[in-house]
């Protein structure tokens, strides 16, 4: 086995005395440089593992800023809607105004909802559903609040249940 070992030395020597200087150093900075290659590899892939993480926190935080948002809106329309109904008034410019902004929270939940990816959970998919049924049921007792049909606590059952 050492023979055979020593064989090969001899060999690769034979072979490096034909070489130059320049092309024998360049061989010696061959490995390190390999190994240097590997770890900056190593180092790239991992940085675009925590971007991609970053990413869907990102996401993460932006539903649960649109959710929390449509959440306040809908609280404030629920007050104002119990005012109108217990009001001799009606439906107040206030409300109205109210409806809006909760419209516009809603359109910025859907958004978020669009762009999250549905895959890293089904029941995000369950949930919009959900939202858009329950907007359905929203929209009718608006109409129902309107026209006067309501009043006390029938006013504040969509917003409470």
């Amino acid at each position: 086995m050492n023979g055979l070992i020593r064989a090969a030395g001899d060999r690769l020597r034979a072979r490096a005395r034909g070489l130059t200087i320049g092309v024998k150093l360049d061989l010696m900075m061959l490995v390190p440089l390999l190994a240097l290659g590997a770890f900056a590899a190593g180092a790239v892939q991992d940085k675009l593992g925590d971007r991609a993480a970053e990413s869907d926190n990102y996401e993460r935080a932006e539903l649960a800023l649109s959710s929390g948002s449509f959440i306040h809106e809908l609280q404030r329309e629920r007050g104002l809607s119990g005012i109108a109904a217990s009001s001799v008034g009606g439906v107040t410019d206030a409300l109205t105004v109210q409806r809006l902004a909760t419209e516009e929270a809603r359109a910025r939940l859907l958004i978020a909802l669009e762009e999250f990816d549905a895959q890293v959970d089904v029941r995000f998919t369950a949930a919009e559903s959900t939202l858009e049924a329950r907007w359905d049921q929203l929209m009718a007792h608006r109409v129902a609040l309107d026209s006067g049909e309501l009043g006390g606590p029938s006013a504040m059952r969509p917003y409470t249940s």
